[in-house]
């Protein structure tokens, strides 16, 4: 019987731990006018699946545009979920974008979608329940189809968009409860 309920214990105990939840966002992301945000579940000692996603509008090089992303991950956590200590995870995201841009002095609308493979690895701090990830990132993103673009008279211009790699740091603030 003492074996058994060792047994029992033991594992019950791998799949215990002192956080399930984490809620995070990107506090730089904040400083430029995007809202990111990501909510994270432990299902195994050591892995989290999250959802998250940002929205974005924004003008660079003279083309405004709204972007918002909305993702799925798994992270594995080195040491246990939400301890703190070293993380890796993989990420599929959907990018979708919409922009208005002026070509030989006329104004263009258009939207294009992506979907993106990334993968993640940082470092994660955690006192009580505030934490703090920072790591880096790289993948990819492959258009969907190229992007007709439309003036107000009805005219279209379609344009190629290459699939494009994706190289970068994360930075993120969290609740974990």
């Amino acid at each position: 019987m003492k074996k058994i309920i060792t047994i029992s214990l033991l594992l019950v105990s791998s799949f215990v731990h002192a956080n399930d939840w984490n809620i995070k966002t990107n506090p730089v992301s904040l400083l430029v006018g995007a809202t990111n945000a990501e909510v994270n579940y432990a299902f195994h000692k050591n892995f989290t699946f999250g959802l998250g996603g940002l929205i974005w509008s924004t003008t660079i090089l003279d083309v405004e545009f709204t972007a918002s992303e909305y993702h799925a991950r798994v992270d594995y956590w080195f040491n246990a979920a939400f301890e703190q200590g070293w993380y890796a995870g993989l990420q599929v995201s959907k990018l979708g974008m919409e922009l208005t841009t002026v070509v030989s002095s006329v104004d263009y609308t258009g939207d294009i979608s992506s979907t993106g493979y990334l993968a993640q690895f940082g470092y994660h701090w955690q006192w009580d329940s505030f934490n703090m990830d920072f790591g880096t990132y790289f993948g990819y993103y492959d258009f969907d189809s190229d992007i007709t673009l439309k003036d107000v008279n009805g005219n279209t211009k379609d344009e190629t968009v290459p699939a494009f790699g994706a190289v970068g740091a994360e930075f993120f603030i969290g609740w974990a409860f």
